[in-house]
């Protein structure tokens, strides 16, 4: 065996299931318990899936001498969303693939570290665009004058960032690149004072209208939660949401005081009136740790729960059975989801998994002294049934 074919195996063997596995659970819990499924899937590049609603309309009650009620029918209309593109890509230079020699256990060793960074960036990507809109917009500007450091909108978040992503600023409505402010990675991030500082020495000049999104990310995005929890859109899988008012997802925008009552009240209110069987409550770590002092200070039973891989939790009893409630950085602050993830997938073609063009993983880069292989994913998120899911904002913190 030459030596690329032996380090192709070894990215084949010893890699793939490992970063496919490892990104999947470190996306977070709900992540995790979303079905992932390859059907659905139309000439491999679009879902159309087919959804019921309401009812049958085939049940009645009728006279003892009278006919029986007419037959009813299954309501359907189609969902209709493209497949998104998900990649994580390393560079190994020549200089370290030789140095390796036909070593195998020596390459896995120096492969190690390019492992990790992949993992860990696409972590963020996959756990963070579960929670973005389909724009894949991260943050929106503020006024930067001809600066190296971006000021973001007052109303804006940096929850979404990371230093070291590499980012494009564009304008939010077009994903137009504004000028330099294509390919730009983060140096550091003033979580306080809301910027972005930007490596190089290029300068960029931004205003309300511009955002920033994961590097070639604009319009690229999964059609995550929050494009669920969007009411104000028009359209939702190809669906105007007027004509389908189910489409709309419960979303609360007054006060909301967390204790335990007040969350099985919504909680009933999904499952009585919209028909969800709610089996996950997300909150942000704020909210997780307000509702643990509430619980503290009212000197309530905490009830908890193991979730997979062993890791315990809190849980609540909406008289159905315990229902976890978890925290996720990348849920919206002060906000609190309820979720039925039965009616989630996760369509792809397959999970990720290395591209290899002409059978081979690794790929020389022209014009440099390295190569590079990249894991690829083609996913899009479907929820069967909005209505059933529930955004609780503006929770009360104290």
């Amino acid at each position: 065996m030459n030596t690329l074919a032996l380090y192709d195996s070894v990215l084949k063997d010893d890699y793939q299931e490992v970063v496919r596995n490892q990104i999947n659970f470190e996306a977070g819990p709900f992540y995790r318990r979303i079905e992932a499924t390859a059907k659905d899937i139309e000439g491999g590049k679009r879902v159309v899936k087919a959804a019921p609603y309401g009812l049958n309309g085939g049940s009645g009650m009728f006279a003892e001498s009278g006919a029986t009620p007419a037959a009813g029918g299954n309501n359907y209309v189609q969902f209709i969303s493209t497949l998104k593109n998900a990649a994580a890509v390393i560079k190994l230079s020549d200089k370290l693939i030789k140095s390796a020699k036909s070593d195998r256990v020596a390459f896995v060793n120096a492969l190690d570290s390019e492992m990790d960074g992949a993992i860990k960036s696409g972590t963020f990507t996959v756990g963070s665009g579960l929670y973005l809109k389909a724009d894949g917009i991260r943050a929106m500007c503020g006024v930067t004058t001809a600066a190296t450091t971006v000021v973001l909108a007052a109303t804006s978040t940096v929850q979404y960032l990371m230093e070291g992503m590499t980012i494009d600023i564009v304008v939010a409505t077009t994903g137009v690149a504004i000028t330099n402010g294509t390919g730009r990675r983060i140096e550091s991030i003033d979580r306080t004072n809301k910027t972005v500082t930007l490596t190089g020495t290029d300068v960029v000049t931004t205003d309300a209208t511009h955002a920033i999104v994961e590097q070639k990310s604009w319009g690229n995005n999964i059609t995550g939660v929050g494009e669920i929890f969007d009411t104000s859109a028009a359209t939702l899988y190809g669906l105007t949401r007027t004509t389908y008012p189910w489409l709309n997802p419960h979303v609360g925008t007054t006060a909301f005081d967390i204790s335990v009552g007040n969350i099985i009240n919504k909680i009933s209110d999904q499952e009585d009136i919209f028909g969800a069987k709610i089996d996950l409550v997300v909150m942000h770590p704020y909210v997780f740790t307000a509702y643990h002092n509430y619980l503290e200070a009212a000197k309530s039973q905490v009830n908890t729960m193991k979730l997979e891989g062993g890791f315990e939790t809190l849980a609540i009893n909406a008289g159905n059975g315990s229902i976890p409630i978890i925290k996720d950085r990348f849920i919206p602050a002060q906000t609190m989801d309820l979720y039925d993830t039965s009616q989630f997938n996760m369509h792809q073609l397959e999970d990720w998994s290395w591209m290899d063009e002409s059978g081979a993983s690794l790929q020389k880069v022209s014009g440099y002294a390295g190569y590079e292989a990249t894991l690829v994913k083609y996913p899009e998120l479907i929820c069967n049934h909005p209505g059933a899911q529930a955004r609780i904002g503006n929770v009360t913190l104290s």
